[in-house]
């Protein structure tokens, strides 16, 4: 159960500090795609989890705000496509 809820400020900002990028697990050598669990550190610590050297990133966390700043930037084109509309009117 959820309790003290609040939105996601900075949404974008936060994005942009975090890097996608393809990597090998330590442990299985296996190639993946995610995250830098230090990159997501420094905006949002709570979402991770272990030791330095051991870090994970908890993937769920960021669906929350992933979808706050696809609304906003939806938001965003959405006013440039009418100022644009107005233009060429």
């Amino acid at each position: 159960m959820k309790y003290q809820s609040e939105r996601l400020h900075k949404r974008e900002h936060k994005i942009k500090q975090i890097k996608g990028c393809t990597f090998n697990l330590k442990e299985t050598g296996e190639h993946t795609v995610g995250v830098i669990a230090q990159d997501v550190e420094k905006v949002l610590p709570q979402l991770i989890r272990g030791e330095e050297g051991e870090k994970g990133v908890q993937y769920n966390g960021l669906i929350g705000l992933l979808t706050e700043a696809v609304k906003e930037l939806t938001t965003k084109v959405e006013t440039l496509e009418s100022k644009v509309d107005a233009l060429e009117g």
